[in-house]
């Protein structure tokens, strides 16, 4: 089996109520790929590749997690002078945190997709990591290029514009054209902030939106319920797994494992709810993490 992955790497830096930056680590798409990696070991003859910009300016933070990758496969080089994505985790005495996002790449084009072997995928994840990865016109041309499985995690499409003012938050907003984003997916994956607001002011709930999907559309809609587990909806059935987390270390990435292990599964088993079920268990496991390197452990 050979995947795609499509998203921005992330660089959160994490930063005390003071406002001294404490440390780096790495984020975003890469938990995707450290999930995968996991899974992939275990298979003979599976592999992903991995469709990003590069930061020249950020090579000697991001290039040792990748090259301990194996299963991860050369992937043409986007270069950039710019720096990687930044959201800034800011976290209060009280242990709660605020994020901002500080720094976010363009998209990436049509001609950058089209020099990966789109037709040879069995399946892609399109994660919206910054909300800017790719453009609604991208992802529909990448549709009609492709019979892969594409699962879309919406992530912080509906988080709208960056704000000029620094230590401002985006905050969620209704999509224009939100429809079409979701036919260019199989399955769409949304939590349920994502899922309150994708539609606004067209749609105001996830059950006016699940309604809308089991009468129009064919896509299996998940919504991820973070320690409630998860729900799959799809031509009117059904399906909610729950979650079980022995100890929460930390939640960051959870999303972005669940989207990868869920296209993971959903393509070696053909089965919703057993892959549901396998997505929620490597969102729950984690949880029970600190960081990407986890998984390779």
């Amino acid at each position: 089996m050979r995947l795609g992955i499509i998203g921005q790497p992330c660089i959160d830096e994490i930063v005390a109520s003071n406002g001294t930056l404490q440390s780096l680590s790495l984020g975003g798409i890469l938990y995707s790929y450290a999930v995968m990696e996991h899974l992939m070991r275990k298979e003979d003859g599976d592999s992903f590749i991995g469709i990003s910009w590069k930061s020249l300016p950020d090579a000697s933070i991001l290039e040792p997690f990748l090259t301990s990758l194996l299963q991860l496969e050369p992937a043409p080089q986007f270069v950039t002078s710019h720096l990687t994505n930044r959201v800034r985790l800011i976290y209060a005495s009280d242990s709660s945190r605020t994020e901002e996002c500080s720094i976010i790449l363009p998209p990436l084009t049509q001609y950058e997709l089209s020099q990966v072997d789109l037709r040879s995928l069995d399946g892609i994840l399109v994660n919206m990591i910054s909300g800017f990865d790719l453009t609604l016109e991208t992802l529909e041309w990448l549709r009609s290029q492709t019979n892969a499985h594409i699962h879309l995690d919406i992530h912080a499409l509906i988080l709208g514009d960056i704000s000029i003012n620094a230590g401002i938050p985006r905050k969620p907003k209704g999509i224009k054209n939100w429809s079409r984003w979701l036919q260019c997916a199989d399955s769409a994956q949304l939590n349920e902030l994502e899922a309150r607001w994708l539609a606004d002011p067209e749609l105001t709930n996830e059950n006016e939106l699940i309604e809308h999907l089991r009468l129009s559309g064919s896509q299996a809609l998940i919504i991820t319920r973070a320690e409630r587990g998860a729900s799959c909806y799809l031509n009117g059935k059904e399906y909610h797994i729950a979650a079980t987390i022995a100890t929460i270390k930390d939640t960051t990435g959870s999303g972005d494992v669940f989207g990868a292990a869920f296209l993971y599964n959903i393509l070696k088993s053909h089965d919703y709810e057993s892959a549901l079920s396998a997505a929620v268990a490597a969102a729950s496991h984690n949880c029970e993490l600190s960081g990407v390197a986890g998984w390779l452990t």
